[in-house]
């Protein structure tokens, strides 16, 4: 090889080394910021779950057998945001979140990595549960679907000897995520524009929030972020993650501040990354 392609050949891999680099730096602050945050404050974030799934009340009302689930990938940190939000982690999974909880508020019983009965279909239950607990143990959570708030409180004790170890916690959530994607991108236009952070950072507001999009101003946001999304003005849409704290401002619910906040810095460093 002559010397200069040999120097341009080093010259290449010198600069995507240091671009890689660059990028890893970039994430470093979520990163840092995500491993900082203490079990109470995320797990308090459930307390304000929103999840009201398009494809729930519309697809399966309709007979549908199964909602649409998406090939489309998220990064391993929206993984790991969602799965820190919702549970923590596994130390913690293990000492407080095997059996049912209710976490307050107008939530539901919540089983798994936050799988919220209270917001699905029987239908839904059955399927997204099918092949990881018994039958006998699924029919004994489908009671519980619809109930929410005080309601669910009040059947909590109902399911207190059931189990969902760890491992099955993660194998539903695998199962269950594809369906999440395909909701984001039903609500959100022009997603396969996006890398997998910034489509992972929008599937983890959908986790949390429901992908209801709507004129009301508790959804102003919701609706900004569709739009953007339409006219490709994705710069745009980190703030918008953050405006939306205005609804939990002095609410006792740090962590979804939080987990605001560090959706937004991810779809900014996803951006960065492109």
């Amino acid at each position: 090889m002559k010397r200069r392609h040999v120097l341009g050949a080093l010259g290449g891999s010198l600069f995507m080394a240091k671009t890689r680099s660059t990028f890893a730096q970039n994430f470093e602050q979520f990163d840092a910021k995500l491993a900082a945050l203490e079990p109470d404050e995320l797990l308090a974030t459930a307390s304000a779950r929103e999840i009201q799934f398009r494809q729930v009340i519309v697809v399966e009302s309709q007979g549908a057998s199964r909602r649409m689930r998406s090939e489309s990938r998220i990064s391993g940190r929206a993984k790991d945001l969602i799965i820190r939000f919702e549970v923590s982690g596994e130390q913690y999974y293990k000492q407080k979140l095997v059996h049912p909880i209710w976490p307050k508020g107008d939530s539901g019983i919540t089983v798994g990595i936050g799988y919220d009965v209270g917001y699905m279909t029987a239908q839904t239950v059955r399927g997204d549960w099918d092949g990881i607990l018994q039958v006998n143990t699924i029919e004994r959570l489908v009671p519980a679907v619809g109930k929410k708030g005080v309601a669910a409180k009040n059947i909590l004790p109902n399911f207190s000897d059931i189990e969902v170890q760890w491992e099955e916690a993660l194998r539903q959530f695998d199962v269950f995520l594809p369906y999440i994607v395909a909701e984001t991108e039903a609500v959100f236009p022009n997603t396969g524009f996006l890398n997998a952070d910034c489509r992972g950072a929008l599937v983890s507001l959908v986790y949390n929030r429901g992908g209801l999009i709507s004129g009301a101003d508790r959804r102003r946001e919701m609706l900004n972020i569709r739009n953007h999304m339409a006219s490709k003005s994705f710069g745009n849409i980190p703030e918008e993650f953050r405006s939306m704290k205005r609804l939990w401002v002095n609410k006792g619910l740090p962590g979804l501040l939080e987990r605001r906040d560090l959706e937004a810095l991810l779809f900014e460093r996803g951006l960065e990354a492109g």
